[in-house]
């Protein structure tokens, strides 16, 4: 089964981005972070999915969710781990 992808669009200097990026670790959860400053690309694609623009943006396999909170990226991921449990081929 694929692990579910989670993408990260984040600056260095936003403390929410921070905290974001330090909770991921912790909790030893694979993503990949992209800094809207640092990466045209992944400003045009942070805007294209949050066209309101804001850090951190994160994409949970689909699921957009705008600045950070544990409650709510946990329950993202858990959805999203559900999904795809519901998809494997049994």
């Amino acid at each position: 089964m694929r692990a579910v992808r989670i993408t990260v669009y984040s600056t260095t200097w936003c403390p929410h981005c921070t905290r974001a990026r330090n909770w991921l670790r912790a909790n030893g959860i694979a993503h990949t972070e992209l800094d809207v400053e640092a990466s045209a690309a992944a400003r045009r694609e942070r805007d294209r999915i949050n066209p309101r623009g804001g850090v951190p943006t994160v994409d949970i396999d689909g699921e957009v969710l705008t600045g950070f909170g544990e409650a709510n990226w946990s329950r993202a991921i858990a959805r999203a781990t559900q999904r795809r449990l519901e998809q494997r081929p049994r």
